[in-house]
């Protein structure tokens, strides 16, 4: 996989959200294990660290536990981070894609998220799409919750 994918509308997955905290709270959130691993996923699953290196090349691997008892084992890479505004990495293992969060500071306490799945062929994304738009959503609900409790440590 290339460094970065182009995010040409037929191969893309996208959703957007405005955060009422500041930019700095999301991005610990997607980066400090102990916090990404309480959100990451729909609703009524749960997840295991194995590995997590985030820096351009370090590793990300878990394993997402569903509701009914499913374990779905899943291998990242990533390939760019840059504090504060973006994260990129390859998710490895299928559905194989280009996963990208941009963080938009609107103001010191607001933050416009930009949650993209990046696919190599429109019929790759439009597989995924199927199930993924909406659990996408469920997965920034879940983020929602856990930087409302950081805001009030």
């Amino acid at each position: 996989m290339s460094d970065f994918l182009p995010p040409l509308p037929d191969r893309m997955i996208s959703c957007q959200r405005t955060l009422q905290v500041p930019v700095q709270m999301v991005y610990r959130a997607w980066t400090e294990p102990q916090e990404l691993m309480r959100w990451w996923g729909p609703h009524g699953f749960h997840n295991t660290l194995i590995e997590h290196h985030p820096e351009p090349g370090g590793a990300w691997r878990f394993i997402m536990h569903g509701a009914d008892g499913t374990s779905y084992p899943n291998e990242c890479a990533y390939v760019w981070l840059e504090t504060n505004r973006r994260i990129v990495w390859n998710h490895l293992n299928p559905p194989v894609f280009q996963g990208e969060a941009l963080f938009e500071e609107m103001d010191k306490a607001q933050t416009l998220l930009t949650f993209r799945m990046l696919f190599h062929t429109p019929a790759n994304c439009e597989a995924v799409k199927k199930y993924a738009v909406g659990k996408n959503e469920e997965n920034l609900d879940r983020l929602e919750v856990v930087l409302r409790e950081l805001q009030e440590k």
